[in-house]
Formats: structure tokens, C-alpha cells, sequence
């Protein structure tokens, strides 16, 4: 079966750069190209709208993500009194565990966190709140017993007697427990209604970031099993060193979102100077030499733009956590390009929102006007630099003949949009399937 699309314009980031039609032969781009087009099976006329290569979000985790999109209150929550209202609410359904995703103290007016006693006064079942960065939960009394957190690193104490804030050791052991107290159907859904999101959102291809310490290895399972059925290609990276492990699993890459420190939100992540205010200097989870060994031929670097957006502005996470002058150096994309490293973008949703364009428009955005890159680089990041990440560049990323049929048809140019945030997909093509149409 050979498809045309015709389009106001198509940008090929290859050559020639743009086009007026793509042909599609099944699985694969055939032909771009400007004036009279092919003869083709079907024909899909988009009158007005620009078509890209499909964009590749280079760290998402999918389980969570489906959890995120049933806990958007949680996110919009506004200061503490918010946040216990809707754990109340959440607590009067009638399930054994209460769980909640998404908060971040640093958005609110009051940075105070709940105290052990206000959660412990909602519900004597466990209740757990995680943070938007999953480095750190609220957990109540129930949940600190029954989840056997209690004398593990990271659960918190005050002179004795629990916080209710965890984090490290301990707040693994209490994701792993909430992952295993999920069915494989209940997994199975919530990677689905996140991979769904992502066709919406433009994105074709996505990087699994597999935490086994943190959710076991079912959820990697569950990813490999349905593979084929997601909407959109899926590279699993999991968070290991354990090579012999991966190559059983005939994965071709390793590392991804391994865990070697914290994070600013928690305090966890480790610095080179004390934490404003003088609350330590973080804590990191391997010795040098141990890192040296894993990362000896790593030269490739996937970062998190939204980071940026959310929490390098005066006032944000970063100067609370650091102070201004450390601050001002956080996320330095331009350097990164300018010495030759191969970049691409991520959304770590669900720690930031699985929106691509918010992305290109936090990296030509960013805090600092040194490293802010042009709207053609941040797209070239956004695609290609995912790609070259997973080593499938000639595949993903570009629109010629014999690379994916990966493309996305947007309402708006993203190349010369006023406003590159708002500019929303009307037709998302992976591997040769229309994956997503409005």
C-alpha cells in the first residue's frame, strides 16, 4: 500500500530540506518531493498543515505517566491545604492503599511540607504522595510499616520519631511495593494511555526508562510484551550495569535513567558545595571508580529541557536549592552543542508534561540568553538527536527515502511559528500507521 501526503509544506531535515508531498510504502518513506506528485494507492490531503519528521522523546516512563494522567489535580495543587484535600478525597474510595503523584512544593507560596500527623489523620490505610520527581514521597504511618521502610535509609526522623517525608533507599522500597501491587492488565492500560498521549503530542518515538530498582523488572516485561501494540516504536533503556542481564533481554542499550544521586527537589543530588542554606552536600549511590568503568565509552547526552522551564527562573527550584550564582549554570545546552556532543531531548514525564513543543520552546527559551539554541536547533535535538542517541539515525529523525515512516502533520509551521507552544499536531504517522487524527 503507497500513501501520499500533501501538505502546505513538509521539512524533510534532510535533502532536499523541503517538499510539498511524502510517499509512504508500508513501513517506509519512499519519495519527497515538490510539484506533481506520484501516482499512490490512497492519497491524504493536509490543506494548510506542515509535516516534520515524527519527534523522539529521549526519557519517558510509561507506567507512571499513565498514573500521572489520573493524579492532574495532584500537579495543579497549589500549598499544603490543597494537597491534604485531595488525598481526603482520594482516601474515601474504597481501595486498600492510597497514592497520590505529582506535587511540587516549590510552585506553592508556602513551601511547607504536611506533617506525619496530618497524614496519619487522613486515612489509617497507607498513604503515599510522591513528588513530581519520584525522589521523595509523603508517607504516612501505615505506609512506613507496612511497606518495611521504617529503619532503611532515607525515611526521615526528627530526633526520633518519623517525618513522613522518605526518600533514597527507602523511597525505592515503596515504589517497588506500590509496582507489585499492580496487575499486569492494570500495567498493561497505563503504558498504553501514555504511549496514546504521545502520538497526540507528535512524538513517534519514545526511550523507555526501565528503573528496576524502583519498579522491578515486571514493568519491563509488560513494555516488551505489548511492544508491537503501543502506538508509537519503543526503545526500552534500562537503569543497570548489569551487561550480561541486558544482553539475555537482546536489548542494544543500557545505563538510561540510572540513578547515580538524587535530585535538587529532594536535596539528594549530589554537590560540589552545600545546598542554600546549609542542608548537606547530597548523597551519591556508586564510587567514582564503579561510574569511571560503566561510562569509559559514553560520550552521548539526553537532556531534560522542560527542567529548565520549570525551574530555572529567578526564584525557582534551582536558586531555592542552590543559590543564584550556581543556578545560573544549570542546563547548559549551548555549550553541550557547541563542543560537539550529541544532544537530544527529553520530557522525564511524568516529571514535566509529554508536550514536544513545550520542549523546543524551553531550549530556545532557556534562563540564560548564552545558552539558548535557534528554533532549528532545538528541532534538530527534538529528532535527529534522539535518534543518533539510539543509533538509528538514516531511520528515525529525517524524512528520505528508506527511513521510517515516522511524520507528523502539524496546524502551524513549528519552524516559524510566533508562538511554537501552541502549534498542535493534526495527524500522527509511526512506522506507517495513523496512530492519531483530529
Amino acid at each position: 500500500m503507497r500513501t501520499l501526503y500533501r501538505a502546505r509544506a513538509v521539512h524533510t531535515q534532510s535533502h532536499p530540506a523541503t517538499g510539498e508531498w511524502v510517499l509512504v510504502d508500508d513501513r517506509h518513506v519512499q519519495r519527497v518531493g515538490a510539484g506533481e506528485p506520484p501516482v499512490a494507492d490512497r492519497v491524504v490531503d493536509l490543506p494548510g498543515a506542515t509535516i516534520t519528521p515524527g519527534f523522539v522523546d529521549t526519557h519517558v516512563h510509561l507506567t507512571p505517566t499513565g498514573i500521572a494522567l489520573g493524579n492532574v489535580e495532584v500537579e495543579k495543587a497549589g500549598d499544603r491545604g490543597e494537597l491534604l484535600a485531595i488525598a481526603r478525597d482520594r482516601a474515601g474510595q474504597a481501595t486498600p492503599t492510597v497514592w497520590l503523584q505529582g506535587f511540587d512544593e516549590t510552585r506553592w507560596t508556602d513551601h511547607g511540607l504536611p506533617s506525619l500527623a496530618e497524614l496519619d489523620e487522613i486515612t489509617s490505610r497507607p498513604l503515599v504522595i510522591w513528588r513530581a520527581d519520584g525522589h521523595v514521597c509523603l508517607a504516612n504511618t501505615a505506609a512506613i510499616v507496612q511497606g518495611g521502610v521504617g529503619d532503611l535509609p532515607g525515611t526521615e526522623r526528627a530526633g526520633g520519631p518519623w517525618t513522613g517525608r522518605v526518600r533514597m533507599e527507602a523511597n525505592d522500597r515503596l515504589h517497588r511495593w506500590f509496582a507489585l501491587a499492580l496487575s499486569d492488565h492494570e500495567v498493561q492500560e497505563l503504558q498504553l494511555r501514555a504511549a496514546a498521549l504521545a502520538a497526540a503530542r507528535g512524538i513517534t518515538s519514545l526511550h523507555e526508562m526501565s528503573m528496576p530498582a524502583g519498579h522491578g523488572l515486571r514493568d519491563l516485561e509488560v513494555v516488551l510484551s505489548q511492544r508491537e501494540r503501543l502506538p508509537v516504536d519503543v526503545l526500552p533503556i534500562v537503569a543497570t550495569m548489569d551487561v550480561p542481564q541486558i544482553m539475555d533481554l537482546r536489548l542494544p542499550t543500557i545505563g538510561g535513567d540510572l540513578p547515580v544521586d538524587g535530585s535538587i527537589g529532594a536535596r539528594t543530588a549530589a554537590l560540589g558545595a552545600p545546598y542554600a542554606g546549609g542542608d548537606g552536600e547530597g548523597v551519591t549511590y556508586y564510587e567514582d571508580d564503579v561510574l569511571e568503568g560503566f561510562f569509559l565509552s559514553g560520550h552521548a547526552a539526553s537532556v531534560q529541557p522542560a527542567f529548565d522551564a520549570a525551574w530555572g527562573h529567578p526564584g525557582g527550584l534551582y536558586e531555592l536549592g542552590v543559590g543564584e550564582e550556581r543556578a545560573t549554570a544549570m542546563n547548559p545546552f549551548r555549550t553541550m552543542l557547541d563542543r560537539g556532543m550529541e544532544v537530544g531531548a527529553g520530557s522525564d514525564t511524568p516529571v514535566t508534561p509529554l508536550e514536544p513543543m513545550r520542549t523546543v520552546e524551553a531550549l530556545e527559551r532557556h534562563h540564560h540568553p548564552a545558552q539558548r539554541l535557534t528554533r532549528a536547533e532545538a528541532i534538530r535535538v527534538s529528532t535527529i538527536g534522539g535518534a543518533r542517541l539510539a543509533h538509528q539515525e538514516g531511520k528515525k529523525g529525517t524524512l528520505e527515502p528508506g527511513s521510517h515512516a515516522d511524520l507528523v502533520a502539524w496546524d502551524d509551521d513549528p519552524f516559524t511559528a510566533v508562538d511554537v507552544a501552541t502549534v498542535r499536531p493534526i495527524l500522527t504517522v509511526s512506522l506507517g500507521r495513523e496512530v492519531f487524527s483530529r
